[in-house]
C-alpha cells in the first residue's frame, strides 16, 4: 500500500484521486449516519407524530437561553415531532424593543402553548410526552406549579448550565427533584454539575446549536456602514454583557498595553448593561486606566456601540466585517458570541476553560492559555469600571471558582493575529466549518429526538 503512494505515473494519479474521492464519501456517509433517526420513526406519517414535546424558555427575550432555545426550534422543526412553545424566566427589558424577527414572531405565534399551559385545570385529553425546562432552575418551580400542560408530562427534563467550578446549592436541589433528567452543553458542565453534588445517572451532554437561520450563510462585508471611524483599521470586536465574569477588565488592560496610537487598530465593544451608554462606558474606562497606571496620552482607538444598537444590528454582518473577535472571560456557560463569530469565518481569541472548549482549540481559534482557577476577587479599578454590577457579581460568584486567562498570552495572541491576517483567516474557516458541520440545529436536533425516543422507550417497558 505504502508502495501504490510513492509511485509515480498519470494512472497511479488517476487511481489515487479516486481513491480520495471515495474516501470522502464514506467518511461523509458515515458522519451523517451517525445522527440519522431510526426508519421506523422516519416513516411515521406527520399527521400523527410519535413525540409531543413542550419546551419552555425564554422565547420572548433577547438572552443567552432565548437565543439557545431558538436553534433547537429550528431544528426540531424538521422532524415529526409536536412541538408547543412556552415563555419561562427573564422578561424583555424593553417591551417595546423589537426582540424576534417577523418569522419568530409568527412561529411563537403558531406553536403558542396558549390556555393549556395557562391553565391549571385541563381535560384528560391534553396531554404531553416531554416538557423541557430551559432557564435557570428557580425559574423552573413556577410553571411546574401554574402550568396545566407542564404539569402532565410524562418525563421532565431540565437545561442548564453555569460558569464556574460550582453550582448552586440551590440549583442542586432543583437539578435533582424537579426534573428526571438533565441536559447540559458540554463535558466540562458534566464534570462540574456532578463534583457539586448533581446525580451523575442524571445528566446528559447535549451540545448547543448554532443560529443557522442568521450564521449559516455569509453576508457581504459592510465595514465603512457598521464600523464607523474604525473602518480603516485592524477591528478587534468584543460582544458581551457588562459584568466581572466577561473579563472586561483583562480585555482594557492587555489591548490598551499591547498597542498604541501609532498601531493601525481598534477595539469595537457591543455591551449591554442597564443605564449603559457609550459615554459612561468610556468615562468608566479612563477612570479604570488611570486607577491601574496605564497611560492615557498615547491609546490605541476604543469605540463603543450605543446599548440598544445591538436590536438593529445584523450581527453576522458585523462578524464578517470585523478582523478578529476577542473575549479573555473567566467562565463561559457555552460562549454563545463565540461560536456565532466563529461560523462567520471570523477569528477568535477567548479563554480557553469552561463551556467553549467542546468547539474551540488550537486547530479551530486562539484559544488563551489559563494561568490558574481562582476564586472570585475585585482587583484594581473594578469600582470605577463595573460600579452597581459589582454587587450582583459578588453574590451571584463569591467563593466560586473560575479562569484566570493570561494577559502576557493574550496580548500576544492578539499581536500575532494583527500581523498574520491572512494564516488567522484559514484558521477560522476551519473553525466555522466545524461549527455549521458538528453543531448545526438538525445535528444536535436529531441527538435531542433520539434521545427523547429512547426516555418513551425505557418508560413503555417500566409500565
Amino acid at each position: 500500500m505504502r508502495h501504490f503512494w510513492y509511485t509515480k505515473g498519470t494512472g497511479r494519479t488517476v487511481l489515487k484521486l479516486i481513491f480520495c474521492f471515495v474516501t470522502v464519501v464514506y467518511l461523509t456517509f458515515a458522519f451523517e449516519k451517525s445522527f440519522r433517526l431510526p426508519e421506523e420513526y422516519i416513516r411515521q406519517d406527520s399527521t400523527e407524530p410519535p413525540l409531543s414535546l413542550l419546551w419552555a424558555s425564554e422565547f420572548k427575550s433577547q438572552t443567552g437561553f432565548g437565543s439557545e432555545a431558538w436553534s433547537f426550534v429550528q431544528g426540531l422543526l424538521h422532524y415529526p415531532v409536536k412541538l408547543r412553545l412556552w415563555h419561562i424566566g427573564t422578561e424583555p427589558w424593553d417591551k417595546k424593543a423589537k426582540v424576534l424577527s417577523d418569522e419568530r414572531s409568527n412561529l411563537l405565534q403558531r406553536l403558542w402553548c396558549g390556555k393549556v399551559c395557562s391553565s391549571t385545570k385541563l381535560s384528560p385529553e391534553e396531554k404531553v410526552d416531554f416538557l423541557v425546562l430551559h432557564s435557570v432552575p428557580p425559574d423552573w418551580i413556577s410553571p411546574l406549579k401554574e402550568c396545566g400542560l407542564c404539569k402532565k408530562a410524562k418525563i421532565k427534563v431540565g437545561r442548564a448550565m453555569f460558569e464556574t467550578t460550582g453550582v448552586p446549592q440551590e440549583w442542586v436541589k432543583l437539578l435533582n427533584s424537579t426534573v428526571d433528567e438533565i441536559w447540559v452543553p458540554s463535558q466540562f458542565h458534566k464534570k462540574t454539575f456532578s463534583n457539586n453534588g448533581v446525580v451523575k445517572e442524571k445528566i446528559r451532554v447535549v451540545p448547543q446549536p448554532i443560529d443557522h437561520e442568521s450564521f449559516g450563510t455569509l453576508p457581504i462585508q459592510q465595514r465603512a456602514s457598521l464600523l464607523g471611524n474604525c473602518a480603516n483599521r485592524f477591528v478587534f470586536l468584543s460582544i458581551f454583557k457588562w459584568e466581572v465574569r466577561k473579563g472586561v477588565d483583562i480585555l482594557l488592560k492587555a489591548y490598551m498595553q499591547e498597542f498604541s496610537a501609532e498601531d493601525n487598530v481598534c477595539l469595537l465593544l457591543l455591551t449591554r448593561g442597564r443605564g449603559l451608554s457609550a459615554n459612561e462606558i468610556k468615562q468608566r474606562v479612563m477612570k479604570f486606566l488611570s486607577k491601574n497606571n496605564i497611560n492615557s496620552s498615547n491609546l490605541p482607538q476604543l469605540e463603543v456601540f450605543e446599548p440598544n444598537k445591538k436590536d438593529m444590528l445584523n450581527l453576522a454582518s458585523l462578524y464578517v466585517s470585523v478582523d478578529a473577535f476577542v473575549l479573555p472571560t473567566r467562565g463561559e456557560g457555552w460562549g454563545r458570541p463565540i461560536m456565532e463569530a466563529m461560523a462567520c469565518g471570523t477569528p477568535v481569541i477567548a479563554t480557553n476553560w469552561s463551556g467553549q472548549t467542546e468547539y474551540l482549540n488550537e486547530k479551530t481559534g486562539f484559544p488563551i492559555p489559563v494561568e490558574q482557577v481562582v476564586t472570585y476577587a475585585e482587583g484594581p479599578g473594578f469600582a470605577e469600571l463595573y460600579r452597581d454590577e459589582l454587587v450582583i457579581s459578588a453574590a451571584s460568584f463569591k467563593n466560586q471558582l473560575w479562569a484566570k486567562p493570561s494577559e502576557q498570552k493574550f496580548r500576544s495572541l492578539m499581536r500575532w493575529v494583527f500581523k498574520n491576517p491572512s494564516i488567522a483567516k484559514k484558521v477560522a474557516l476551519r473553525g466555522r466549518k466545524e461549527i455549521l458541520t458538528k453543531f448545526s440545529p438538525r445535528v444536535v436536533a436529531s441527538m435531542v429526538v433520539r434521545r427523547l425516543l429512547e426516555l418513551k422507550d425505557a418508560t413503555m417497558k417500566v409500565a
